[in-house]
């Protein structure tokens, strides 16, 4: 009984450091959290500056090891051709560059949502989404990562907007070999997957003319989000296919009302759509699923009712 009472004390003792373990834990995730925040506020006005000049860039303590990995904001440009700020990730090898300097590769990022709050920059774990990263660094790669417009620096979204996003993908590579000590070079390479994918296409089709002083060496994309009209209309009776459509029609929504008139959520969707869209596209896909669901299940289900009633394809949610 004496040895029982003291394996318990034991587990009640581990149980509380545990515990205290736990909230240090979850206190230093708060606080990086917050302190990354505070890196994202564009100044205002925001200053003149060329495509991919630096606005503000901190060192990420994270790095994989034997690289340095840098938050920055840069300058890039909307649909319009206005300055704006964006944010990202550069990521180079530790050490001096090869003469020529290194080659870049700009990744573009798939979906993780639509405002401010979903970039892959902010947190603990900025790096964790850029594919292969250190498979690209051990080949002697600089990798930049933009968030993209609206995504990190608050601003209208640009979800499947390929211009702008093209343009953040790349002053991104721009805003890399600004920064001396990752030593980048003039070759460049583009890396995208799902809406990254269409990203990096857009970037390839604007290089020669937005950025020519690259060399453009290589594009690779996997699941492109290339065909909007058939990616949409095929996905939307499934949870991910209504989330990707409530990010699209609100950011196209907000983009071109304005150059159309009658333009508006309600005269491409049903009215259950309509009201669904602007919160589903004020949540992230990573952190936000279950919320996703909620609200997205609903929409499938009357969408489900609809066509067995009818026994035709039904208006579009």
């Amino acid at each position: 009984m004496r040895i029982r009472g003291r394996v318990w004390a034991l587990v009640g003792i581990g149980v509380v450091v545990l515990a205290l373990i736990a909230g240090l834990a979850f206190a230093e995730r708060v606080w990086q959290e917050d302190a990354a925040a505070g890196f994202y506020d564009a100044p205002d006005p925001l200053p003149s500056g060329d495509p991919g000049e630096i606005i503000a860039v901190e060192r990420i303590l994270t790095a994989p090891p034997g690289a340095n990995a840098w938050r920055v904001m840069y300058h890039s440009r909307d649909l319009n051709g206005d300055d704006i700020a964006v944010s990202g990730t550069v990521i180079a090898p530790a050490g001096p560059a090869p003469e020529g300097g290194r080659p870049i590769v700009s990744w573009a990022h798939p979906t993780t949502g639509a405002v401010a709050r979903c970039a892959p920059s902010i947190g603990i774990a900025p790096l964790d989404l850029v594919e292969g990263l250190e498979t690209l660094l051990g080949a002697g790669y600089v990798v930049a990562a933009t968030d993209y417009p609206g995504m990190g620096v608050d601003g209208p979204s640009s979800y499947l907007l390929g211009i702008s996003e093209g343009d953040s993908v790349l002053d991104a590579a721009r805003a890399a070999r600004s920064i001396e000590e990752a030593g980048a070079g003039d070759d460049l390479l583009l890396w995208g997957h799902s809406q990254g994918g269409q990203a990096a296409l857009f970037a390839a089709q604007l290089a020669a003319d937005y950025a020519p002083e690259f060399d453009l060496r290589a594009v690779a994309v996997a699941a492109p989000a290339a065909d909007l009209a058939t990616l949409l209309s095929d996905d939307i009776d499934d949870v991910s296919g209504v989330t990707i459509g409530a990010y699209a029609f609100d950011a196209f929504a907000s983009a071109y009302a304005g150059q159309y008139d009658g333009l508006s959520l309600d005269s491409i969707l049903t009215p259950a759509g309509a009201e669904a869209t602007p919160a589903m596209a004020d949540l992230c896909l990573l952190g936000q699923n279950g919320q996703l669901h909620d609200i997205a299940r609903p929409l499938i289900q009357l969408l489900a009712d609809r066509s067995e009633h009818d026994g035709a394809d039904p208006d579009r949610e």
